[in-house]
């Protein structure tokens, strides 16, 4: 894992201050669809030496297709109910290139699963349902279609990190200028800090460019995050985001592992 901690926790007290009055009040409306595409590419290598002599041929070579491969997301978010302060609760439905390859699958079947519910803030957050606590299958008959919606939204809610950690940020700033640079600081349950670095470069009409650059260690490894992304004011919607996070873990009695995760979040009109 390229992360040490729990994402949600971070994302949680990263927005505990509210935003600005122009950010709480964003364009929103019942009905209303927001499709991103998101693209996430690997390049990571990990030492399976301590792994049995018969496992470690079969593992590299599972690791050198994730990095070959580029997944591509297509999420699809529709807007329920919407409340007051612009949040809205929005049903999610999505799909990736590694499903839709599979010669002979039922796609129909990946669309029954591949949705779930989330929190849409005013800010262009976009927050999965997740229930860490769900109890996992326990007999034969396998998952139930409640169990692996949650487990897509969890999924889903590590891919969508860094883009609300981007969103929480911009919003918090309000109006943004070029030249602007301010921080988020954050701490998990741990008592972990976290600190992200914001700039803005660039404004054209309603739009800043941003970048975001963070780095952070634990006892069990590093990782750092550095981005570039374009972010509307007015609508409180990230328009493009490209992100890349460095890490290198080295958990106690499991392999070690380094290397850079790319992805790249945009907007369809």
């Amino acid at each position: 894992m390229k992360r040490s901690t729990p994402i949600p926790a971070i994302l949680a007290l990263l927005v505990t201050s509210p935003c600005n009055t122009a950010a709480a009040q964003g364009p929103r409306a019942a009905g209303q669809t927001f499709v991103y595409e998101i693209t996430v590419s690997h390049n990571i290598k990990a030492d399976f030496s301590s792994l049995p002599a018969s496992m470690q041929g079969q593992v590299a070579a599972q690791e050198a297709r994730g990095n070959k491969t580029p997944i591509v997301y297509v999420l699809t978010a529709t807007a329920d109910h919407v409340n007051p302060d612009g949040s809205a609760h929005a049903h999610v439905g999505f799909t990736n290139s590694l499903e839709g390859n599979l010669r002979g699958a039922d796609q129909s079947v990946f669309a029954r699963f591949n949705q779930f519910g989330a929190a849409f803030g005013a800010d262009g957050r976009l927050i999965p349902q997740y229930d860490p606590k769900m109890p996992p299958a326990t007999d034969s008959r396998g998952m139930t279609p409640e169990q692996i919606q949650n487990t897509k939204a969890g999924q889903m809610s590590d891919i969508l990190a860094d883009f609300n950690i981007f969103a929480a940020g911009c919003a918090k700033r309000g109006q943004i200028r070029i030249g602007d640079a301010w921080h988020v600081a954050s701490r998990d349950q741990y008592g972990m800090s976290r600190t992200y670095d914001f700039a803005a470069t660039a404004i054209m009409g309603s739009v800043a460019a941003v970048t975001l650059k963070g780095a952070f260690a634990s006892s069990t490894g590093t990782n750092s995050v550095d981005a570039a992304g374009s972010y509307d004011i007015a609508r409180h919607l990230i328009v493009d985001l490209h992100v890349v996070e460095s890490f290198k873990n080295v958990p106690a009695g499991g392999p070690s592992s380094s290397g850079t995760t790319t992805t790249d979040y945009r907007l369809k009109e």
